[in-house]
């Protein structure tokens, strides 16, 4: 495995010719149909497209579809077999693939989900860094990569009864960082007696209404301080027939 060819510069093409590499290959190139618009991908030059790579085939000890769209591949990798391609499978050390599985020709095998990022820059002092030739005296260019690779973790968890299940569940709720919402604006609202009252958002989603005042109890009712109690009038006195003497 010394020299793999790559058709199709792009970012899923970076991240095969990342486990190529990885895999034992020495050297990969690319090519690609927008070539000679798209001459280099990401630190791998891209010397050709389609035509060339057909006229280049015994300079290559493998050859690998490195295109996105499945359609795409899978047409651009049945010409290279027509055309006697010797077609590379690529299977990254780190990932793990059953004993009993069958790769076939073109196959690429990745470890987890991988991602590149390339970022290039350009700073220098105005004016003079835009002096042709000079220019480069008074401006610097970085280039910078950054890749991510993603890593799922899966836990099981034996549950015995549904009370286990309800406290693995509460315990995975626990761990998460829920966002807590401000409450919603109250909203000011007239009661009978023109006191204004106000509804808003009580916590926990559930709405605070102001509730409606207790009925007094004639019985328990207390009698002011400044009014003196009844008074009880006495029946009229028996006047005889005779009238008053």
């Amino acid at each position: 495995m010394n020299k793999l060819a790559l058709l199709g510069a792009s970012g899923h093409g970076k991240v095969v010719a990342d486990a190529a590499l990885a895999a034992g290959w020495k050297h990969v190139v690319f090519f690609d149909d927008a070539w000679p618009g798209v001459r280099v991908n990401g630190r791998w030059p891209v010397v050709g497209d389609m035509t060339v790579l057909m006229s280049r085939l015994p300079e290559f000890d493998g050859v690998l579809v490195a295109i996105g769209n499945c359609a795409v591949r899978w047409r651009k990798q049945q010409e290279l077999r027509s055309a006697g391609a010797r077609l590379a499978t690529v299977v990254h050390p780190r990932a793990c693939v059953s004993s009993y599985a069958q790769l076939g020709e073109g196959s690429v095998v990745m470890a987890g989900l991988m991602s590149e990022r390339n970022t290039d820059g350009n700073s220098g002092i105005p004016l003079l860094k835009d002096v042709p030739v000079l220019g480069n005296l008074f401006k610097s260019r970085t280039r910078s990569t950054n890749k991510t690779e993603l890593v799922l973790m899966i836990v099981p968890y034996i549950i015995e009864s549904d009370e286990r299940a309800t406290a693995v569940s509460q315990a995975i709720v626990d761990r998460l960082q829920l966002l807590e919402l401000p409450p919603a604006p109250a909203a000011a609202v007239s009661t009978p007696g023109g006191q204004p009252s106000a509804i808003g958002r009580a916590p926990g989603g559930l709405s605070a209404r102001p509730s409606a005042p207790p009925a007094a109890d004639p019985a328990s009712s207390p009698v002011p301080s400044n009014s003196s109690p009844p008074r009880l009038q006495s029946p009229p006195a028996p006047v005889s027939p005779g009238g008053p003497r």
